[in-house]
């Protein structure tokens, strides 16, 4: 088969947010090998057509189709190995924004969880809902105080929320907050599928000082169920520049 009908017969092969591994896709198509089909996807991935996972892939719908409605977040554990470098480059911009004796708040996420590796020599608070800053409590500085706000444990997403969460998150005030999200689109602003997720969110954003949403560029032109805020309210920090960012209260492009 030539490689261009391959691709479409892969694709075809390919539901919306339903993950694949390598070896169901080898088996599907069992004519060819495991290094032609890495190319293959790769090709795919470079055209924006899927995303590619530690040991699978996930299918992407093209960015000029319509607005993604993403009723579902995928699980921390799947979101975690999803650009990674990105991710990285976000958080570590956004850690360099905190300044010592700051109260910090930091959201659930992959990008805010991996703030923590760049926060070392901080003299900060940390109050979270994230359970993996709760989970590298023992590997930062004794200088940083980390502050759980509890309530009910999402364990897909690795997150305390609810009724518990706002009230205790209702008791704080913060100098800085940062904010992951699932979607940013220039119609309905930054979205989340979880109510719960929407309304913590959107109490820390009203008691800080300055409030930062991480967010990378493969969650720009899509859309969930929950508004968190409209982008005139966001400073946004991103890995790359999307017209809707000029929409934004501030923006900044981290490298």
């Amino acid at each position: 088969m030539v490689p261009g009908l391959r691709r479409e017969a892969i694709l075809a092969s390919l539901d919306i947010d339903k993950i694949f591994y390598l070896e169901d896709i080898l088996k599907k198509f069992d004519m060819i090998s495991e290094s032609t089909l890495r190319r293959d996807l790769k090709v795919l991935e470079d055209s924006k057509q899927i995303e590619l996972l530690r040991g699978g892939v996930i299918r992407k719908i093209a960015q000029n189709d319509s607005l993604i409605k993403e009723e579902n977040d995928l699980d921390i554990d799947v979101k975690q190995n999803l650009n990674i470098k990105n991710k990285e480059v976000i958080a570590k911009y956004a850690a360099s924004l905190i300044e010592d004796k700051d109260v910090i708040y930091i959201d659930s996420g992959t990008s805010c969880s991996y703030m923590m590796q760049f926060l070392e020599n901080k003299n900060i608070v940390i109050v979270t809902s994230n359970v993996n800053i709760i989970e590298q409590y023992r590997s930062v500085s004794n200088n940083i105080e980390i502050i759980s706000v509890g309530g009910k444990l999402n364990r897909k997403l690795g997150s305390f929320s609810g009724p518990i969460t706002e009230n205790n998150l209702k008791n704080f005030n913060f100098n800085k907050a940062f904010l992951g999200t699932t979607s940013i689109n220039s119609t309905s602003g930054m979205t989340t599928p979880d109510l719960a997720e929407a309304n913590k969110k959107q109490i820390v954003k009203g008691n800080s000082n300055k409030s930062y949403i991480l967010v990378d560029s493969s969650k720009f032109n899509k859309f969930a169920m929950c508004k968190v805020c409209d982008l005139n309210e966001c400073d946004i920090i991103t890995n790359e520049y999307v017209d809707l960012l000029d929409n934004c209260k501030s923006y900044i492009i981290a490298k």
